[in-house]
């Protein structure tokens, strides 16, 4: 399964190997190896490489960036301040009219 923030696939190890994936490496990008965190190395320069142990797994990609979750809490909270600030400017031109 493919998605812009999440990857989930099944590999299966005949040996102890890693597991190469032409997505562009970014830090951001963590992964789990049958529910346990595995690092995601750098591979080929600007790829994304998981060791893998021999056997059969279920790999999970996802993106989680301290950044992103930050710009995102700001940037509702601008909008929110933005709206009532709106609100509150025309709640005060009306009183003015009367």
């Amino acid at each position: 399964k493919y998605t812009n923030n999440r990857i989930l696939l099944e590999a299966d190890a005949k040996r102890n190997s890693v597991l190469c994936l032409s997505e562009i490496y970014y830090p951001a990008w963590q992964a789990k190896v049958d529910g346990k965190s595995s690092k995601v190395y750098r591979s080929n320069y600007c790829f994304r490489a998981i060791p893998l142990e021999q056997g059969s797994h279920k790999i999970e990609l996802y993106y989680d960036s301290a950044a992103y979750a930050k710009g995102k809490w700001i940037s509702l909270s601008t909008l929110l301040l933005a709206v009532a600030g709106i609100f509150i400017s025309r709640k005060r031109k009306a009183k003015i009219q009367e």
